[in-house]
């Protein structure tokens, strides 16, 4: 598989080095709304330790 690096990510934080927002998004039950509301529809996180995008379909 091939990734392509042309393409813009969307708009978001991957917090810490290593942690990302995992800490955030364990302890925060409101996480992903408030993501939601400040970056949009589709946003970029990092959680366990991975770069993860998120879409709210809702």
């Amino acid at each position: 598989m091939t990734i392509s690096n042309d393409l813009p990510l969307p708009p978001g934080s991957f917090g810490l080095p290593l942690l990302g927002e995992t800490i955030a998004f364990l302890t925060d039950r409101d996480f992903a709304s408030k993501r939601h509301n400040k970056y949009g529809q589709l946003f970029r996180t990092h959680i366990f330790g991975s770069p993860t995008i998120i879409e709210n379909l809702g």
